[in-house]
């Protein structure tokens, strides 16, 4: 049998074929393979696959060792596995159900000259090249990363921004509405008689948000976490030099979905008054002669700042958190530390505007 003595060859590691009738066999069986006929290759060599092993050959391009098929009972030899070995195709047989075969160097040189297999190339990445790929990922992500975090960290607070803005101005219109004083909040926010009560206002206004809880003390029930401190947008510093931020104790309304509202009140809307003046810095100001420098201003009807995203930081002025003016028929910006400049940048540019400083340390001028 044809399959019988090329058995033999691969068993003995032949150098040749020992007729033409078997170079030809291993001709017509290669030549399959290289066609890809792999169920015509192994019906001469007498040996048909099954269709699982068929089907296998195509989805993984490797051949897997056969199984006798059912019913068969006479002794023939597969071919169970093909190999790459010095860059040639090498061939595994079995008898019946013996232990495969294990191929030679010689087998294969066998195939290379006589029946000019097929060389067996695989492409593959080396291991530099794998490395080296990897690297420049590396690096590239090392520069992009940083970027892209920053700005989808800007994104989402200047979305939570924009909301609570247009909630606060909701609530006036509301209030407004309601008062039938269309341009005059002074009624809402002025206090009565002159004597400031920013708790009952805080309790005033949260009537114009739907599900607001208020806060008046640190000291009530649930409310101690709402009073925390928010850095200055700018650099401030305290009278020894150091970088500070507000730590204002004023009543908080929370908000539905987790803003904080902060409200302080005036004893009136437009009261004069009189103060020392400062640098950009929180630096008192003398004159010539060391005594200190006044600035003479008028109040607002009451402040609010807010924190967009409530306990969530970075808790900082100009980025989560604005202070606005309450004026007697409006609404404006507060100053540049407390937030007032980013946000009406914001409103305009869509870019916050801040500096980066670390509370408690010193300030180097």
């Amino acid at each position: 049998m044809q399959n019988t003595t090329i058995a033999s060859k691969l068993r003995g590691g032949g150098g040749r074929f020992t007729s033409a009738q078997d170079k030809d066999f291993w001709h017509t069986f290669l030549e399959n393979i290289k066609r890809g006929d792999f169920l015509k290759s192994f019906s001469i060599a007498g040996a048909i696959p099954s269709p699982e092993f068929v089907n296998s050959l195509s989805l993984i391009n490797k051949f897997c060792p056969l199984t006798k098929r059912e019913g068969e009972r006479h002794k023939a030899y597969w071919v169970t596995r093909f190999a790459k070995l010095n860059g040639s195709l090498c061939i595994t047989v079995r008898e019946g159900n013996s232990e495969p075969l294990t191929p030679t160097p010689i087998t294969c040189t066998v195939f290379r000259k006589q029946a000019h297999t097929v060389p067996y190339r695989k492409s593959a990445f080396t291991l530099a090249e794998v490395l080296i790929t990897l690297g420049i990922i590396g690096v590239v992500a090392a520069m992009t990363l940083p970027a892209l975090i920053q700005n989808n960290k800007e994104t989402e607070l200047t979305t939570r921004a924009k909301k609570t803005y247009s909630e606060i101005n909701q609530a006036i219109k509301l209030y407004e509405a309601k008062s039938g004083t269309p341009g005059d909040i002074r009624g809402l926010f002025e206090a009565k008689n002159g004597t400031p009560d920013s708790g009952q206002l805080a309790e005033d206004f949260a009537k114009y948000f739907s599900g607001a809880k208020v806060c008046k003390a640190k000291t009530d029930k649930g409310c101690s976490q709402f009073f925390y401190s928010i850095e200055y947008a700018t650099p401030f510093v305290d009278s020894e030099g150091n970088y500070t931020a507000d730590s204002s104790n004023n009543p908080k309304i929370i908000l539905k979905d987790g803003a904080v509202l902060g409200i302080f009140q005036y004893n009136y809307c437009g009261e004069v008054r009189t103060s020392n003046k400062y640098d950009e810095y929180g630096r008192p100001l003398t004159n010539p002669d060391g005594s200190p420098q006044t600035l003479t201003w008028s109040t607002a009807c009451a402040y609010i700042y807010f924190d967009t995203n409530g306990l969530k930081r970075p808790n900082k002025y100009g980025m989560d958190a604005f202070q606005l003016k309450v004026m007697p028929e409006k609404l404006i910006f507060g100053d540049t530390r407390t937030g007032g400049e980013s946000l009406k940048s914001l409103l305009t540019y869509g870019k916050l505007k801040y500096t980066n400083y670390k509370v408690g340390d010193k300030m180097e001028f």
